[in-house]
């Protein structure tokens, strides 16, 4: 049997952090230090729902549009579901702002905050960092990408240049900022 304590802390509102930013950005390393970092921390990282399609669309082209939308769709509701269960959750991923009204659809009457954070670095580091991880990788499709996170207009608000900054000082630059990335509720 639970303690008082644990009961508390189990039925606390939980907390949706949106971790986006191009391919290399640093968008999994930091979900992940910042869900160990908390309590209750949950990291979904949202690329994991590409794999589960047998045939996935290569999802830079304009055909996987409908395809990318339901794996945006799946991996918010996984961590909707998170959060709704008390958790602090960071979900990682390819969530450009041309995303957003999906993502807030899904959200529609969430009992929990929604963040949104856009990390950026230079296309530099940016394909340096992707090719460190992923041999294999599209240079066009990151460089694709990093343009498409260039100008975000009202989003601009949500970005943090994260290029050359140590994890500590980013983690810490992030809490600070935090407050600031809410998105409205819907």
């Amino acid at each position: 049997m639970p303690g008082l304590d644990e009961l508390v802390t189990i039925s606390a509102v939980g907390s949706l952090t949106i971790i986006t930013g191009s391919p290399g950005a640093g968008k999994t390393t930091l979900a992940s230090r910042l869900a160990q970092l908390s309590p209750r921390g949950a990291h979904v990282a949202g690329d994991t729902f590409y794999t589960f399609l047998a045939h996935p669309i290569k999802p830079t082209l304009p055909e996987s549009h409908r395809q990318n939308n339901a794996v945006i769709r799946a991996a918010v509701r996984s961590a909707a579901a998170l959060a709704n269960a008390g958790y602090e959750v960071f979900l990682d991923g390819i969530f450009g702002p041309w995303f957003l009204p999906e993502i807030c659809e899904e959200l529609t009457g969430a009992g929990f905050e929604t963040y949104y954070l856009v990390l950026r670095v230079t296309l530099e580091q940016a394909l340096k960092r992707a090719a460190e991880r992923d041999p294999l990788l599209d240079e066009e499709a990151v460089r694709q990408m990093h343009g498409a996170f260039a100008q975000l207009g009202r989003y601009e608000a949500h970005v943090l240049d994260a290029g050359g900054m140590p994890p500590d000082e980013l983690i810490h630059r992030v809490r600070q900022l935090h407050p600031a990335l809410r998105l409205p509720r819907v």
